[in-house]
């Protein structure tokens, strides 16, 4: 996977700054999704596609080897849906539960970032990135029954604004981490045990940053592995 990251993470994440700026300011002020965001959502599909291939794996749920879970948000409804391997009989309000999902749509639509990359169509649904509504699903997986829950995700108190163009996006970001930071905070008390990881040496949509990111998350997993050993050994 660290070879996957390095090959394609230019391709998702190389953006012009300007545009940005300009796509999420819109979205702050006006409160709504743009269709057409900076980058074409289908080059995420594309990927996706490429990468199954290369693992000899069918575009589909259940060709993987563990059920997966995947997280996105309708714009249509506003609803939370998640797409699952199986279907788990699951019932709560304002959640569509879906199946037989298309992988590549699945994580196109997880990663659908609002502004920044299109909008994700799938039948009825038009789906965004499920972190703008729900950053740390634990509370997915705890309703599917699972026993213990490991949350891992970036810290959310670590938040410091710079001067300039690059400044500004951050003060942008973080306005739209205001949607979902309770949640996440909520989710981190959901879980057996919750590990953040300190990005401190990355920088949002930093292409040569992958080696670090990768090396701060094993770091962080690595410190508190007595921790994980204890509550999930």
């Amino acid at each position: 996977m660290h070879e996957v990251a390095k090959k394609y993470w230019k391709i998702l994440a190389e953006i012009d700054n300007g545009l940005i700026f300009k796509a999420l300011a819109q979205f702050i002020v006006y409160k709504k999704i743009q269709k057409n965001g900076i980058k074409n959502g289908e080059i995420i599909s594309d990927v996706v596609k490429e990468v199954l291939a290369l693992k000899g794996l069918e575009n589909d749920f259940k060709s993987l080897p563990i059920n997966l879970s995947v997280c996105t948000v309708d714009t249509m409804t506003t609803d939370e849906c998640i797409f699952t391997t199986y279907d788990e009989h699951l019932e709560r309000e304002h959640i569509h539960y879906l199946t037989d999902v298309p992988l590549d749509v699945a994580v196109r639509a997880s990663m659908s970032f609002p502004a920044i990359y299109t909008t994700c169509p799938y039948k009825e649904y038009d789906f965004v990135d499920g972190g703008s509504k729900d950053n740390l699903p634990v509370r997915v997986l705890k309703d599917m029954g699972v026993g213990k829950v490991l949350a891992i995700g970036f810290d959310i108190l670590q938040y410091k604004p710079d001067a300039g163009l690059d400044g500004l996006i951050k003060v942008i970001w973080r306005a739209l981490d205001v949607y979902s930071i309770d949640s996440t905070r909520e989710s981190m008390k959901l879980a057996d045990l919750a590990v953040q990881i300190k990005n401190e040496n990355t920088a949002l949509f930093s292409i040569d940053s992958v080696d670090d990111t990768i090396q701060e998350g094993y770091d962080a997993i690595m410190a508190h592995k007595d921790e994980i050993l204890k509550v999930f050994g």
